[in-house]
């Protein structure tokens, strides 16, 4: 039984009050577990709620991160620089910000694309980047052209390369479907994905990362190329869960993910777990986006403005269960 509006109300209002006393002491400023979070949390509250409050805390939160930026910030997504940004660059599109994101971005930039030589970083730290050029390139950036002739190429030469010698991976897969949305498609990557489609099975999948690999692989059925492979990944996807998903309340990146899935039987999950979500339950948590109460606070409050547009900011390893 799904929760009714005046329960979702009373908890959001409980959630806001906690992040609102001790948000202030989280110790990092990362999108999944530290203030960028709350930045997001707040300002679609405050948004629903038409309340200049969160909002303000939103942009006092906004200034003590760009103040704790330095050379050793780190520049993945879950903590760093490319989903700190990739956030600024959706709130400003989203008409939460004022403000020109080439100028509030720039020392972003200048790390994310100019500090280094691209192809000599980590797999995972490519991709990263990968997620917050197509979030600068989706905006207003002056730099378009800089980035579709110098950094683009360069990130899609290294997937090329990569995936010929490696297993596919969930976020690899999950940003080459970002890549189909800009119209980019890749012949011999689009070969290695159907040669994947076509040997998965259940086997393939650990149970912790069923939803990573739900998503990323049912993104990328929407497509016609792949979207002969939708009814098989839902397959996979009631066996596992049928078998393997947890009776305790998981975490709301979980709940999040069912959300996305949009199948029979993650509907089925949501609404299974539904009566275990109360303040009590949920007020033990961390602060953060993925584990924590920011998380649980923007899940809510998308049950009852039916927005979930911020989750088009999350990369598939969001999802990933955590203990």
């Amino acid at each position: 039984m799904r929760l009714n509006e005046q329960d979702i109300k009373s908890h959001l209002q409980q959630i806001s009050d906690i992040l609102l006393i001790n948000g202030g002491f989280l110790c990092n400023p990362g999108l999944y577990s530290g203030e960028m979070g709350l930045v997001l949390f707040f300002s679609h509250y405050s948004r629903y709620t038409q309340n200049d409050l969160y909002l303000d805390y939103s942009y006092g939160l906004m200034e003590k991160i760009q103040n704790r930026m330095h050379r050793k910030t780190p520049i993945d997504y879950e903590k760093g620089l490319a989903g700190i940004g990739s956030a600024v660059e959706y709130l400003v599109q989203n008409n939460f910000f004022e403000t020109d994101t080439d100028e509030i971005l720039e020392d972003f930039d200048k790390r994310l694309f100019l500090s280094y030589q691209i192809e000599h970083l980590p797999i995972e730290d490519i991709l990263d980047i990968g997620r917050y050029t197509l979030w600068k390139l989706s905006g207003n950036t002056q730099q378009k052209d800089t980035i579709i002739h110098n950094i683009l190429p360069q990130i899609i030469n290294v997937m090329e390369e990569w995936y010929s010698s490696q297993e596919l991976t969930y976020s690899f897969i999950d940003l080459y479907a970002q890549f189909l949305k800009t119209g980019f498609k890749s012949p011999s990557i689009n070969n290695c994905i159907h040669h994947f489609y076509q040997s998965l099975s259940v086997n393939n999948i650990l149970p912790h990362e069923i939803l990573c690999w739900s998503n990323s692989l049912l993104q990328l059925t929407s497509y016609p190329e792949f979207g002969i492979y939708k009814g098989k990944v839902e397959a996979i996807i009631e066996n596992i869960m049928a078998k393997k998903f947890p009776t305790s309340l998981p975490h709301p990146n979980i709940f999040i993910g069912l959300q996305m899935c949009k199948t029979k039987t993650t509907d089925n999950m949501i609404s299974k777990y539904y009566n275990k979500i109360n303040i009590k339950n949920i007020i033990n948590y961390d602060m953060g986006f993925q584990t924590g109460l920011a998380g649980w606070g923007i899940f809510l409050l998308s049950e009852l403005d039916q927005d979930n547009s911020w989750a088009s900011l999350l990369s598939s390893d969001f999802y990933t269960f955590k203990k």
